[in-house]
């Protein structure tokens, strides 16, 4: 019986690890108290017209939530905790059905490698992801897992990074930050919406089966394609790039492949976290329309960002089977449409 690595000891390296792709190895300004205070004023704005829309409160407990600035390091760590449910359970699956120790067969070998090694990678997938979707997530719901806290943390650097790269307002754009993120949160504080999301992601992850030899040839395919990209002297950039693509790929590093009932999962999962998103989207029109000077403007920029998938993204999609594409989008904008056409908005 292999002797299970310490708890605390992953769960630290896992939170290093997403502080130190969130910050980049670089010191981390703290949040500007003006930005503090702005995003105060706007989101007790955006929290009663987000109530008017929905009808819903912002919590399960029905307490105010607080909106809060936050650093992408402090995003990542959050992340990682929230997290850290799923990532042990993908660890205890892959440790289950441990074959024999003493087995001399080179497969057998590599399994028993993989099942030592689990935990820990486990835990490095876990900080990986956090800290790629640290780069570029507006708020906690930008990872649509479950939370304990009733805080919603908003990620000011990238507002306004967002801001300045598109010449928009950066109240504008933490207005609607607010709305969106207010908006998803009350979505997800309706116990039955939160339960069908988390049952399907946990589905997704106790799916992952040990696949060693599937990860070896994703493994060559990438070195292969890394030797034939060399042209000339080495690289050490090109390398570096080859290696980003071979460890952001969680499949790689755990020895694992999708299953077929996993693009199953996934694809439910894509179909429920489109319908919120639609709704969502449907809040912020009826209640950013009329607050947002330049909300046309805005939300021609945000359908872009929207459209670009990111490492962080898509290492969010392969480990835990969130995500939703273009086609589930317009699928479920239509649905949606379609339903407030009939019903109306309550």
């Amino acid at each position: 019986m292999q002797a299970r690595p310490d708890s605390a000891a992953l769960a630290g390296s896992s939170a290093q690890l997403a502080h130190l792709i969130a910050t980049g190895g670089k010191p981390e300004p703290n949040i500007d108290p003006l930005d503090r205070v702005a995003l105060s004023e706007l989101a007790r704005v955006a929290e009663l017209h987000v109530a008017k829309v929905t009808g819903l409160d912002p919590t399960s407990s029905g307490a105010p939530a607080a909106v809060e600035p936050v650093t992408r390091s402090q995003w990542a760590a959050t992340a990682v905790t929230a997290c850290r449910p799923l990532t042990d359970r993908i660890a205890e699956r892959l440790r289950a059905d441990e074959p024999d120790d003493e087995s001399n067969d080179p497969a057998a070998v590599m399994n028993f490698l993989m099942r030592t090694l689990n935990p820990t990678l486990v835990s490095v997938c876990g900080g990986a992801m956090a800290g790629q979707l640290s780069q570029t997530a507006f708020g906690d719901c930008d990872l649509p897992v479950a939370r304990t806290a009733d805080a919603i943390g908003v990620v000011t650097a990238n507002v306004a990074d967002f801001a300045q790269q598109w010449s928009l307002e950066p109240d504008d754009v933490r207005l609607w930050v607010c709305i969106r993120e207010l908006a998803l949160h009350s979505v997800f504080a309706v116990d039955h919406v939160r339960a069908a999301v988390d049952e399907l992601i946990e589905a997704y992850v106790d799916g992952f089966r040990l696949d060693p030899a599937a990860a070896q040839r994703q493994l060559a395919e990438q070195l292969e394609s890394t030797v034939s990209s060399i042209d000339g002297p080495l690289d050490p950039s090109a390398i570096q790039q080859q290696a980003k693509l071979v460890f952001g790929n969680p499949e790689v590093l755990l020895g694992t492949s999708r299953t077929a009932g996993q693009e199953a999962l996934a694809e439910r999962l894509e179909s429920r976290l489109g319908l919120i998103a639609a709704y969502v989207d449907h809040v912020l029109a009826a209640a950013g329309s009329g607050l947002i000077a330049g909300y046309d403007s805005l939300t021609e920029a945000l359908r872009r960002r929207r459209t670009a998938d990111t490492p962080g993204e898509r290492y969010a999609n392969r480990l835990l089977g969130v995500g939703v594409g273009g086609a589930a989008e317009r699928a479920s904008a239509e649905f949606v449409a379609g339903v407030l056409d009939r019903a109306g908005d309550r």
